[in-house]
C-alpha cells in the first residue's frame, strides 16, 4: 500500500511474477506444437438470467481440431495464433473453444461441464511445447467468482511449472492474481471498442515463438490501484483513458520491455477483484516490470477524478434530444446489452410515455409481449404488460 504525495488517500496494490524455466525447443527439425485454448465469457452478476451450456452450444463450443476453425481467418485472438504460428514454422493444435453471448453467472453445472470438456481434449492433444490461451478476464460463475483465474490455474497445475502459456485477455477483464500467476506472459486489447484481437493474438503468439527459441524470458508484474473505471470513461482512443496509452506506449518502446497491457476492467461484475489494473512484461527483469506497473498505476491515482462518469439524467437527455437535429439515439447505460443486459429496461419509454414525445421507437426485449401479440394476431388491439 502507499500513499499518494498529499497523504489523503491510500492505494491497494498488489505485484505478482511469474519466470518459468524455458527450454530453448524451437530449432531445426523439431516438430513444434503450441496447443491452443479459449474459454470467454463477460459475466453481468446483476443479471438473474443465467448462463448455460447451451448458451454456449448458440455461439462457440468445440473441442479438439475443430475448436479454431471459424476463428482461423476472423478478426479474433485465436486467429492471430494460427497466423503468427504458421509464419514461424511451429503446428497450432487446436484444443477447446468456447464462447458465449454476456449474459448473467454461468450455472455451476456449465462450469464443470466446460472444464471437463477443456481438460478431456487437453489430455488428447498430445505432447505440447506451449499453450495460448484466450480467456476474456471477466467470466463468472456460480462455483467461482474468478472463473478465469480458476481454470488458468487448474491448466498450470496440469501442464506443470515449465510450460510456456502466454494468455490475451479482454481490457474488460477484471485481473486478479491468480491469471498472472498461472502465465508467463499476458497481453490485452488496446483497443475498446475493440479492433485489434488479432494483432494482439499475433503479438502473444510471437511471445511464444521467443520464449521457445530461448530469445526471451518473460517475467511480469501487475499493479492493482483501487480505481473502477465507469464504462463510460473506457473509450480508449479518448481522453482521459488515451493518457494511459499514450504512457503505456511509451514503455514498449523501452529496452527490455516486452508488452505493457491495461486491464480497464468490467464494473458489471460484482466481484471482489473489480477494477482496473495494468501488466507489464519485461525480458527476465522483475524490477523493470514492477516499476513500470506502478508508475501506471501512479499515474492512474493521480489522475482518477478525470474519469469519473459524467451521466446525464433521463429528463435532461430526452429534452437535448428532442430540440437537436435528429434522428438520436439514447442508451440506457444500466441496460448495456452489450455488457450483458437483456435490454428489457422501460426507463426511457416510460418517460417519453409520460411526456408526450416526441415521436420515438424503443426497442425493448419481452419475449412473453411478443407471444401475445402473435397469438392475438395482425390487425389485432390488446393491451400488454411490458
Amino acid at each position: 500500500m502507499f500513499r499518494d504525495d498529499r497523504n489523503l488517500n491510500i492505494v491497494c496494490r498488489q505485484n505478482t511474477y511469474n519466470t518459468p524455466p524455458v527450454p530453448a525447443v524451437l530449432q531445426e527439425g523439431h516438430p513444434v506444437r503450441i496447443g491452443i485454448i479459449s474459454l470467454q465469457h463477460e459475466s453481468n452478476t446483476f443479471i438473474a438470467t443465467p448462463t448455460t451450456l447451451d448458451d454456449f452450444r448458440r455461439e462457440t463450443l468445440a473441442a479438439g481440431p475443430g475448436a479454431a476453425a471459424q476463428f482461423e481467418d476472423a478478426h479474433h485472438e485465436i486467429g492471430g495464433f494460427i497466423e503468427a504460428l504458421r509464419q514461424a514454422g511451429a503446428q497450432a493444435v487446436p484444443i477447446f473453444a468456447a464462447w458465449a453471448m454476456p449474459a448473467g453467472k454461468i450455472t455451476g453445472d456449465t462450469h464443470d461441464q466446460l472444464l471437463a470438456m477443456m481438460f478431456d481434449a487437453l489430455a488428447d492433444a498430445g505432447p505440447l511445447d506451449g499453450l495460448l490461451v484466450a480467456p476474456h478476464g471477466a467470466a463468472v460463475s456460480e462455483r467461482e467468482p474468478d472463473m478465469d483465474g480458476h481454470w488458468l490455474a487448474l491448466l498450470r497445475s496440469k501442464v506443470g511449472p515449465g510450460m510456456p502459456m502466454v494468455c490475451t485477455l479482454d481490457p474488460h477483464t477484471n485481473l486478479t492474481p491468480r491469471m498472472i500467476e498461472a502465465c508467463a506472459a499476458t497481453v490485452t486489447y488496446r483497443t475498446n471498442p475493440h479492433l485489434d484481437q488479432r494483432q494482439r493474438g499475433v503479438e502473444a503468439a510471437g511471445l511464444i515463438v521467443r520464449m521457445l527459441r530461448g530469445e526471451a524470458r518473460p517475467t511480469q508484474a501487475a499493479a492493482f490501484p483501487c480505481v473502477a473505471i465507469n464504462i463510460e470513461k473506457q473509450e480508449t482512443a479518448k481522453q482521459p483513458c488515451a493518457v494511459l496509452y499514450e504512457l503505456a506506449d511509451e514503455m514498449r518502446s523501452r529496452a527490455g520491455v516486452l508488452a505493457v497491457s491495461v486491464a480497464l476492467g468490467f464494473p458489471y461484475s460484482d466481484v471482489p477483484e473489480m477494477g482496473t489494473a495494468f501488466i507489464v512484461v519485461t525480458d527476465s527483469d522483475a524490477g523493470l516490470a514492477r516499476q513500470f506497473a506502478d508508475e501506471l498505476a501512479d499515474h492512474l491515482w493521480r489522475r482518477r477524478d478525470a474519469f469519473v462518469a459524467e451521466l446525464i439524467g433521463i429528463e435532461d437527455a430526452v429534452a437535448d434530444a428532442a430540440t437537436g437535429p435528429g434522428p438520436v439515439c439514447l442508451l440506457d447505460m444500466g441496460d448495456n446489452v452489450g455488457g450483458g443486459s437483456p435490454a428489457d429496461g422501460t426507463i426511457i419509454a416510460q418517460y417519453i410515455h409520460q411526456r408526450g414525445g416526441p415521436k420515438t421507437f424503443v426497442a425493448i426485449c419481452d419475449p412473453e409481449a411478443v407471444e401475445q401479440a402473435g397469438a392475438a394476431g395482425i390487425g389485432q388491439k390488446l393491451p400488454l404488460r411490458v
